[in-house]
């Protein structure tokens, strides 16, 4: 199998900036709604771990003092992700760890990864977990399990829209999701500005843009998300 294009960017500037805000994100709505069911649904999963390139590892705290420097605001992260062995959680494995750790929560993974070999490495790593792992994804895929997630009783929906970033690619069919305000659906799309060639687009859709000095990174969130995403410093 040809490198997999996660594995080179795996642990890089976007990443920390996507990861802290995932986890405030998801702290927040856990405060903000005790004991209320939860499912996490992710649009392109990844393998969920990953050996880190040694130039990501060795610019790891240039990264994260780019996105904040205040380290009060990475403990979660820290506590979730400790960079062992240059070894790197990604996003649903980060995500799930911090949500299943309230044992009273009814909880439900569903993470969507195609790769067959990727597959596997998922299912080495997420045996506490247990994910729903689903196959294709696209807009009407995610928001059909919102609508039966919120069918069978999960009441806060927390989603994570992240392309695969390759050059020339467009992603823009993603920014419909970016409207979608089903109450309790706290939507986040990751993105390396392909949206700015989609103006049209942005004009409509776009509610926060958080760039913390990292060039080309960007996370938008639906309204259910802004309040959040206004006041992470």
């Amino acid at each position: 199998m040809s490198e997999y294009l996660q594995d080179r960017n795996a642990g890089n500037a976007g990443d920390y900036l996507k990861h802290l805000l995932l986890l405030q994100l998801i702290k927040t709505v856990l405060n903000d709604y005790p004991d209320r069911s939860i499912a996490y649904i992710e649009s392109h999963a990844g393998a969920g771990l990953y050996n880190l390139k040694e130039i990501h590892w060795k610019n790891r705290h240039k990264y994260r003092k780019l996105v904040c420097g205040d380290e009060e605001q990475w403990a979660t992260f820290d506590r979730l992700n400790p960079l062992k062995d240059m070894q790197y959680f990604g996003s649903f494995m980060l995500a799930g760890k911090l949500l299943s750790g309230d044992k009273k929560r009814n909880l439900k993974i569903v993470i969507h990864e195609k790769d067959e070999d990727v597959v596997l490495r998922i299912k080495d790593c997420v045996s506490e977990l247990s994910p729903d792992i689903e196959g294709e994804s696209n807009p009407d895929i995610i928001k059909g399990e919102i609508v039966e997630l919120k069918r069978v009783g999960f009441d806060i929906i927390i989603c994570l829209i992240d392309p695969y970033f390759q050059e020339g690619r467009k992603d823009k069919v993603w920014c419909e999701m970016l409207t979608y305000d089903e109450p309790g659906c706290f939507m986040l799309m990751f993105d390396t500005w392909n949206l700015q060639h989609a103006p049209h687009c942005l004009e409509e859709m776009l509610i926060r843009s958080i760039q913390y000095q990292i060039r080309g990174y960007a996370i938008y969130g639906n309204k259910q998300s802004k309040n959040i995403l206004v006041n992470i410093k």
